[in-house]
């Protein structure tokens, strides 16, 4: 079972996902980076400048806003019950694996 960022996060952090294969009776096999979030957020997304890392790879980086879906972009408190997502806002780009580019570096305004 994998969770996204908390909620309740808010300020600079990192926060490093792993997923946890188990045995069938139950014992830990193995455990696998699944990706790593750091730079600043609200409420659980990414808000400001921030950069994730996949295990793939991949590499997104640069300055993002919220976004909460259905709403026309309006803004609500997490007490309202929309969760929001994290969307490039400002220069930000997508780096693959090999360094390079699957969006390339530049200014983006939201989706």
């Amino acid at each position: 079972m994998m969770f996204d960022t908390p909620l309740f996060l808010t300020g600079f952090g990192r926060c490093i996902q792993y997923e946890i294969i188990r045995e069938p009776d139950g014992c830990t096999k193995e455990r696998r980076f699944v990706n790593m979030k750091e730079g600043e957020f609200e409420n659980g997304a990414f808000k400001g400048y921030g950069r994730l890392v996949d295990n793939s790879g991949e590499c997104k980086v640069g300055f993002w806003d919220t976004f909460v879906p259905n709403s026309y972009n309006r803004r609500k408190t997490i007490t309202e019950g929309t969760s929001t997502i994290s969307v490039p806002f400002g220069k930000w780009a997508w780096y693959n694996e090999d360094g390079n580019y699957v969006a390339d570096e530049g200014f983006y305004v939201g989706i």
